[in-house]
């Protein structure tokens, strides 16, 4: 009696072929999420924006550095790290933005919604990237 395939194309393929096949869409996935991570780079500053208005800008090499802004709800205290640009202290009830840790790769962001604020990663102009082919 014959073995039932799990698809029709499974006669033309051996175990082996499956192996290599995984294999490679594991690479290819990994090598696009690096090159990603890779390309963008570490921002040069950090944009605060409160309800949609740019209230300040922190330069990364600033460590130690701490500003507070008031948003609709209260105060959000943020702070350059050796890691980046972190919420330290929300008045938010869930701290979702302050568990979110730093960030310091452009295009990166840590948001709290409730306060309306938002910390953006920026870096020069000439280190963006405008197109990805291949």
């Amino acid at each position: 009696m014959r073995r039932k395939r799990a698809f029709p194309g499974a006669d033309y393929f051996s175990r082996g072929d499956f192996l290599v096949l995984a294999l490679l869409l594991i690479l290819s996935g990994t090598v696009t999420c690096l090159s990603s991570t890779w390309l963008t780079g570490k921002g040069g500053y950090a944009v605060v924006i409160v309800d949609g208005e740019t209230v300040a800008r922190l330069n990364l090499d600033d460590v130690g550095r701490q500003i507070d802004v008031t948003g609709p709800i209260g105060t959000t205290r943020i702070q350059v790290t050796p890691e980046g640009a972190q919420i330290i202290d929300s008045a938010c009830p869930y701290h979702t933005c302050v568990r979110m840790g730093a960030v310091n790769q452009v295009g990166r962001m840590v948001i709290c919604v409730p306060n309306r604020v938002v910390v953006r990663i920026e870096g020069d102009d000439n280190n963006r990237i405008d197109g990805v082919t291949g």
